[in-house]
Parts: structure tokens; sequence; C-alpha cells
């Protein structure tokens, strides 16, 4: 479904990327006729910033804010909450390998390494972003992106920074096997593998690899237990290198 900012399907949206995502959710919800989703756990703070509408799909306009928002992630669970908001400081999951976890598989990738970006955005191109410990860690890559949606230089510079905070270092991408032994506490209560969902934060104990705080991107469910997919993970060379 194509947004409409106002009276038609090009114009601007502007306000903080939580605004702008919710504004896009709930204009959804009227158009359908039927509240899908709920907007309570959108975080609203932040700087404004515009974004150029040209029949530009919902989801398209949603991820394009979601994107200017370092340390933020955007995650609809099972009862159509829209959770946008700020990744937790701390873990909020603390596994060890051998009792909770049956595996945990660790992938290095170097080639999706960029620490200096050039952005093109509706109205010009604005000029390269550096990340220069890591030029001088690595090796210097680049990356050029275009996305006319991005209708400020401050929209621009904010895609860009939050892409160099992503991508200036190497990564490690892992996945972990949670047995359906895992309890967090000794509580009847305990939900166990159920309090394990996206967004949340997990660290793991008892590897050589350093698994700190690292957020749950995706849940492969199966009867042994559940798989986790975690975001990208810091090389130790680079960590004891700051």
């Amino acid at each position: 479904m194509f947004y409409k900012p106002g009276a038609s399907f090009t114009g601007t949206a502007t306000g903080t990327p939580g605004q702008i995502i919710k504004d896009i959710i709930d204009f959804f919800n009227t158009a359908v006729g039927f509240s899908w989703f709920s907007t309570g756990s959108i975080d609203l703070t932040g700087d404004s910033m515009n974004i150029a509408i040209d029949y530009t799909y919902c989801l398209d306009a949603v991820t394009t804010a979601a994107k200017t928002r370092s340390g933020y992630y955007l995650y609809i669970d099972g009862s159509g909450s829209v959770h946008f908001a700020e990744k937790s400081n701390t873990a909020d999951h603390l596994l060890t390998v051998g009792d909770d976890t049956d595996s945990v598989t660790v992938k290095e990738d170097l080639e999706e390494m960029q620490n200096g970006i050039i952005v093109t955005w509706s109205g010009g191109t604005r000029p390269e972003l550096t990340d220069a410990p890591s030029q001088t860690a690595y090796f210097k890559s680049q990356i050029k992106i275009t996305n006319t949606k991005l209708n400020s230089t401050d929209t621009a510079d904010a895609t860009a920074s939050t892409y160099i905070a992503r991508s200036k270092n190497p990564t490690k991408y892992t996945k972990v096997f949670v047995n359906t032994e895992y309890m967090e506490g000794d509580e009847l209560t305990d939900g166990g593998l159920e309090e394990l969902i996206p967004g949340d934060t997990v660290s793991i104990l008892n590897t050589d690899e350093v698994i700190s705080n690292l957020q749950i991107y995706k849940i492969k469910y199966d009867i042994r237990g559940i798989e986790l997919e975690l975001e990208a993970v810091q090389t130790l060379g680079f960590l004891l290198s700051k």
C-alpha cells in the first residue's frame, strides 16, 4: 500500500524517525479499517527529519525511517505491537554453552565491511563519511548509496552515520541453538524459551568467541528447541585494539 502523507501520494514525511513510523502505521490502520498494529512501543524521541514520499510503499517508508536511527531496532511481535526502540545496554538473557545451548556457529566475514560511505539524496551528494580507526586497523573500503527518499542533508547524514556504525568493523554472524532445558530462573513463572524474542539481547558464557550483548534478529523453532540468529559481532582483534 502506498503511503499518503497528506492529500496525495507525493510529499514529505516529517518528524522524528519514531513519529514518522507511527504516522505510517496509523495511516495503514485507518486505510484498512482495522487496527492491525499498535504503536505504543514506538520511541518517538529524537531529532526531526524529512523523508521524500513519491508513491512510496508504507513498508519502504518505515524501513527508510528506521535506518536513520543508529542503535535502534524495528520489530513487530505476534500481537501486532510495533517496537521501535534502542538496543539494551546490558544482556537481557545469559546462555551457557554445554548447558542451555547445544551448538554455537560463528561465520566471519570481511567482505561486507565498509568504513567510507557517500550518500546521494534527493538534493545532491553528501561528502564522504569515514571511520579513521577502522581504516587504520584494517583497510579502506568504500561504498556509495543512492536514496532519493531522503529529503534533507540531516537525514542523509544520519543514514550515513548509521550505516558506518553497523559496517565499519569485520563481522561474525552467529547462530545459537538453545535446547528445551533453558530456564532463566527457578520460579514456576519462568517462561523459558518463550522469553527469548527478537529485539532482546543475549550473552553467551563458556566460549572463546566474544558473544556479549548481541541482539536476537531471527528465531527458528524446532521440536528440540530454538535456533537464534544474532546480530553481527565485532572481532576480538578489534575489541582489543580499542
